[in-house]
């Protein structure tokens, strides 16, 4: 290899110049590689981060634009209040897919995003019986109305932080989140027990039991990633429940 021409040039007019000074600390070597590996390695989790969240919008949208061909047409064609608010509510859910704020950190667990996807889709699979129980009928329709409502205000006061599969894009403790930790999920069982109550099937059934076995390890899998933040373990602290007010 050869010689830096500078250091050349002033080690032939001064052979003591670099003979007097101190060699350079491994320590700081050492320290400067570390920084340039810890550079390269935050530089591929932001990567992975964006690719995986560009992953999940396009499945949501994909998905939701599916879902809700069949509400806007029940809204069109029968103008359904109930539809007309779930048509609301899943509308917003891709408003706030495209808006939302980037994640400081995002689950790549296989096991977390299969929670997220599954107890998604399944309770969208259960479907209207002819066996109308007209007893229940009008306390299962305000128990749905209830059910959307707080929906929606959840989703209107979570804002930019929505997402499906475990992530952190801020704390949210206002609103219904005083309330409970998961206060969407909650306006989801009060729509699932309503339209269980207007549509009383064994396949219904079955799916409605598939998507709380699913949910309730997803909720455990997003409060795991979530804790790595002191300010959701204060927030713990302060709402104890995650589901159902009072009881879990």
């Amino acid at each position: 290899m050869f010689p830096h021409p500078v250091k050349w040039y002033l080690h032939q007019c001064d052979p003591t110049m670099f003979a007097s000074m101190p060699p350079r600390s491994e320590s700081l070597e050492m320290s400067l590689a570390v920084e340039e590996t810890s550079l390269i390695a935050s530089n591929q989790q932001n990567a992975i981060s964006r690719l995986l969240d560009a992953t999940e919008k396009c499945v949501l949208l994909g998905f939701f634009a599916y879902f809700l061909i069949p509400i806007v047409e029940a809204v069109w064609l029968k103008m359904d209040f109930g539809a007309i608010l779930l048509a609301v509510s899943e509308t917003l859910v891709v408003v706030l897919v495209l808006v939302r704020r980037p994640a400081t950190l995002f689950s790549q667990k296989p096991m977390d995003w299969a929670l997220a996807f599954g107890a998604t889709l399944a309770p969208t699979l259960v479907r209207p019986t002819d066996h109308l129980d007209s007893t229940l009928c009008n306390f299962a329709m305000v128990l749905m109305v209830v059910g959307i409502g707080f929906q929606i205000y959840s989703k209107y006061i979570l804002g930019r932080r929505f997402g499906v599969v475990a992530a952190n894009r801020g704390i949210c403790s206002r609103g219904p989140y005083r309330i409970v930790r998961h206060p969407i999920y909650f306006g989801y069982l009060l729509v699932h027990i309503g339209f269980l109550c207007i549509s009383p099937s064994w396949s219904n059934i079955g799916l409605y039991v598939l998507t709380y076995v699913l949910m309730v390890p997803r909720l455990f899998a997003e409060e795991r990633l979530l804790r790595k933040d002191p300010e959701y373990n204060r927030y713990c602290e302060q709402v104890r429940c995650r589901l159902i007010p009072g009881l879990f």
